[in-house]
């Protein structure tokens, strides 16, 4: 709770010249000696609003840790703001920043963020915010860093998306903290090799801008997690990006790529994949390694098939395939006992374990693992009835989907429900069957 701070203004000189204005503006619980976060945010530039800037003051509000001025229409940070030693998070998004003079006052200052301004530089004198951990100054007119920035020896992230920025400068190597960056909407032709030397970075956002290739040495960065390459010019990745083992989140959609490196099959720990919109013509086989893989997005491609081992290892695989050139089956039979057509994906080359559990669904695919193990109890795929896995019975099938014809593999508890499934299908499959 705030207390009464009525003695304290009076006195304090400062806090009586204004202490006639406060009362009738009632804005008194503002200036508690105890508040510790103040927003004014959303307030125009107007007399009452300049009065409880000026008024911001150590005497005043000796704790203040966190002051917040987004949407004010500021054109320069207030001199009252850069007096005040004890703020350590500032907001100074969507205003009229031209620039940052006078931040390095701020010694307290661990959180910046001028996002939507429009700020030309980052002034050298922001090396004096030594324990700046966070800067954010995404959309704005900022060209390059100052080679000062080497003197933030703590900051963690930065995050400068929607720039001018086509290199970062070699000093920046001295932020050995820095494990979080976003460039993304730069002008950026190459990946700037400084980011290489820091080892911690685990978030990596360069979509968005002109790059034409990933060099081998990105490798070095063992600790990334997040790798966001979209919208961009890229046409290959490099051939040991296996060793990227904590990588989670891969993005190279629209881009150029016509392969992928088969040592992407060592990224045991990714979860998410994007590749849609390229002119990749065939996936490598590796792929199915990925254990962990969640979710993968293959769309608008040149595949003509999807390799069989895609999905073989992993729980539960989310994988788009829609706007491929898979060609499409014209004379679909129901009889078990014709030979069946040639489907979408080559049947003897796709993975002939791929459940289709929405059958209406023309660009999500559901890719379970294989049936392993004995006594391991899977429900039947017809009726859900649990069943033990050495009493079930394996059926593939072929089910349409948009005009194409998907080899589905379905465990079935009974004769029935096998009857129901071929029922459901256009074409029944069995591996001994010709093709």
């Amino acid at each position: 709770m705030f207390t009464d701070d009525r003695e304290i203004f009076r006195k304090d000189p400062v806090a009586e010249q204004y202490d006639a204005q406060i009362e009738k503006l009632g804005i008194r619980d503002l200036f508690s000696a105890e508040l510790k976060f103040l927003d004014l945010s959303g307030r125009t530039m107007d007399d009452d609003l300049k009065l409880i800037i000026d008024t911001i003051q150590d005497s005043l509000l000796p704790r203040l840790n966190a002051l917040m001025l987004n949407d004010n229409g500021l054109r320069s940070l207030p001199e009252a703001v850069l007096k005040k030693s004890s703020v350590s998070i500032l907001y100074a998004a969507q205003n009229e920043l031209v620039s940052l003079a006078g931040v390095g006052a701020l010694k307290s200052l661990k959180f910046l963020t001028v996002d939507n301004n429009q700020i030309a530089a980052i002034p050298a004198s922001i090396s004096k915010c030594k324990n700046l951990k966070s800067l954010y100054a995404q959309d704005n007119n900022i060209s390059e860093l100052p080679p000062e920035i080497e003197c933030l020896s703590n900051l963690e992230a930065l995050y400068l998306a929607n720039n001018q920025i086509t290199d970062l400068p070699e000093s920046l190597r001295f932020c050995k903290k820095l494990d979080g960056a976003s460039l993304r909407g730069n002008l950026l032709s190459r990946i700037p090799s400084v980011l290489f030397e820091l080892r911690k970075l685990k978030t990596l956002h360069l979509s968005r801008n002109a790059i034409t290739e990933v060099p081998e040495i990105i490798c070095n960065l063992q600790a990334l997690k997040i790798l966001d390459l979209r919208h961009n010019k890229i046409t290959r990745l490099p051939e040991n990006i296996g060793r990227l083992q904590a990588l989670k989140l891969l993005d190279c959609s629209y881009n150029s790529l016509v392969e992928l490196p088969s040592s992407i099959g060592d990224l045991r720990n990714l979860e998410q994949a994007f590749f849609e919109h390229n002119v990749l013509e065939a996936l490598p086989k590796e792929m199915g390694q990925l254990s962990n893989l969640r979710e993968v997005n293959f769309s608008n491609n040149n595949l003509k098939f999807i390799p069989m081992q895609i999905g073989m290892q992993a729980m539960t695989l989310s994988a788009t395939f829609g706007g491929n050139p898979f060609p499409t089956a014209q004379y679909l039979r129901r009889s078990s006992q014709e030979k069946p057509p040639m489907s979408a994906i080559s049947l003897r080359d796709a993975a002939y374990r791929q459940i289709l559990t929405h059958y209406r669904d023309t660009q999500v695919i559901k890719l379970l693992p294989p049936y392993l193990g004995s006594r391991s109890r899977m429900p039947c795929d017809v009726c859900r009835a649990p069943a033990f896995q050495d009493t079930n019975k394996s059926l593939l099938v072929g089910i349409g989907v948009d005009r194409i014809v998907l080899p589905c593999q379905f465990v079935v508890c009974s004769d029935v429900c096998a009857l129901r499934a071929k029922s459901r299908s256009l074409a029944v499959i069995t591996p001994e069957s010709p093709l």
